[in-house]
């Protein structure tokens, strides 16, 4: 099974976790999203334990080309308004995200960005490949 991705901020007080559910191929394959930030005089977080993310392939490449070319902002969208995605801001790299999920009555949203290591984004790339993997099966 695809390990959890967990990207945190610089400071480590804010970070987002994708758990993929399994990889058997031919079978329905969603991730849980967690957001959590450490707002000091308290904690602010968001869970949706069924979230199916989409266009894998489109997102991937362009990902892949963002790790050389800066201007661009690959997004990987998932169901109730959820994504990933990454911008840069000079040599900052700019994680963004939505943790999204509906009621019958409400629609719940949780979002918000934060610099990541711009080391972090070969092994990234791998990591989304992968994951693309399990959802295209």
């Amino acid at each position: 099974m695809l390990a959890p991705l967990k990207l945190e901020s610089g400071d480590r007080k804010s970070w987002v976790e994708v758990r993929p559910h399994n990889n058997d191929p031919g079978v329905y394959s969603a991730c849980a999203m967690e957001a959590v930030a450490d707002l000091g005089r308290g904690r602010f977080q968001g869970l949706n334990g069924d979230v199916f993310f989409m266009r894998f392939e489109k997102f991937c490449d362009e990902f892949d080309r963002f790790i050389l070319d800066r201007s661009l902002s690959p997004t990987l969208e998932g169901e109730y308004d959820s994504y990933l995605s990454f911008s840069a801001e000079g040599n900052r790299v700019i994680f963004s995200f939505c943790v999204g999920d509906d009621s019958a009555e409400e629609a719940y949203r949780l979002r918000s960005s934060f610099e990541i290591e711009g080391e972090r984004l070969n092994g990234l790339n791998d990591y989304f490949r992968a994951l693309g993997q399990t959802f295209s099966s």
